[in-house]
């Protein structure tokens, strides 16, 4: 839509993808800067769950590449970002089971955000036997 002839849902995208981008330069600059501390955060299922942001913002960055500059590198960077969705999830179970914890509101993250990827992947043209693999 359009407001006084700004392009609202350009500005929208922008915006949104600026998020992304910020999410996605955080964990690499923490593992370089502060690796014990990455480290020791993997321990804990919620710093697990705060970390599975990153590979969703990796996937929608990566359908906005496709869409926008190029299809290689979006559909990379959705792949990349759907195993990293995998081995956040996988850790997170883990860590829930050992340490026994019930369901809270911190789970979305590692668990139903899976989800992205497969539309992430949609988004960029994947087969649909691909995206029920990234899903399960």
């Amino acid at each position: 839509g359009a407001i006084h002839h700004w392009d609202v849902d350009a500005i929208v995208i922008g915006l949104v993808l600026v998020a992304g981008v910020v999410q996605t330069a955080y964990l690499p600059l923490k593992i370089v800067t502060c690796f014990e501390v990455f480290l020791a955060e993997l321990s804990q299922p919620a710093d697990v769950a705060a970390i599975a942001a990153s590979p969703m913002a990796i996937c929608f960055i990566g359908a906005q590449v496709y869409k926008r500059i190029d299809e290689g590198v979006g559909s990379c960077m959705v792949a990349f970002g759907g195993v990293l969705q995998v081995v956040c999830m996988i850790r997170f179970f883990y860590l829930v089971a050992k340490q026994r914890k019930k369901p809270e509101p911190y789970w979305f993250p590692p668990t139903v955000s899976i989800a992205m990827t497969a539309i992430q992947a949609c988004a960029c043209g994947w087969d649909i036997r691909i995206q029920a693999c990234a899903c399960g």
